[in-house]
């Protein structure tokens, strides 16, 4: 819990030795501002060989995702996306990962 009115849960499980997946929930009650919310978000994260591959949604309507290929040690390049559907806002993303 964070204070008194807000309260997130999660779960998280390793479905097989590549594959992760997890959930999460936040719900927020102050009634002396008369809001209550929650949120829901799905995960999962799976690995390949020389990539991983993570995707993402919640109950907003927004789904992104974004994968990364291990190109040699410390050297991989990126991809994103994130679709907005209630907003309808599109991102995309191409990076460059080096690290030292």
């Amino acid at each position: 819990t964070q204070g008194t009115n807000i309260l997130t849960t999660s779960f998280w499980r390793k479905i097989s030795e590549k594959c992760d997946a997890g959930a999460e929930l936040q719900m927020i009650n102050i009634p002396s501002q008369d809001r209550r919310e929650a949120s829901c978000s799905v995960g999962v994260k799976y690995e390949f060989a020389a990539s991983t591959f993570r995707a993402m949604a919640d109950n907003l309507g927004k789904v992104s995702m974004l994968l990364e290929e291990k190109i040699a040690p410390g050297f991989s390049f990126l991809l994103s996306g994130e679709l907005d559907h209630l907003k309808g806002e599109n991102k995309f993303g191409i990076a460059i990962n080096l690290e030292s």
